[in-house]
């Protein structure tokens, strides 16, 4: 993704929804910048967001900006979880 426009200011913000999962939180969304990385933890049927200002990553069309998705837990039943990873940039 370039942030190099005249009314870029290099700030994100991350809206992580899962559906069809229980209330343990176990998914976990993360933005990795070359300046940053912030993440959010959701239950399997949730929603949380996280943002970040102003020179969050570098102005230039190499900058390089990936999101993780994850399940960082082992629950003892299957779980048929989807997601939504609405962003803007």
């Amino acid at each position: 993704m370039d942030g190099t426009s005249n009314f870029c200011v290099n700030d994100y913000g991350v809206t992580f929804t899962t559906k069809g999962g229980g209330n343990i939180a176990c998914y976990t969304c993360t933005i990795i910048t070359d300046k940053k990385n912030q993440s959010v933890t959701v239950a399997g049927n949730a929603t949380g967001s996280f943002s970040s200002g102003s020179g969050s990553y570098s102005s230039n069309a190499n900058s390089l900006i990936v999101f993780r998705i994850e399940k960082t837990c082992n629950l003892p039943i299957q779980e048929a979880v989807t997601y939504t990873v609405s962003y803007h940039l």
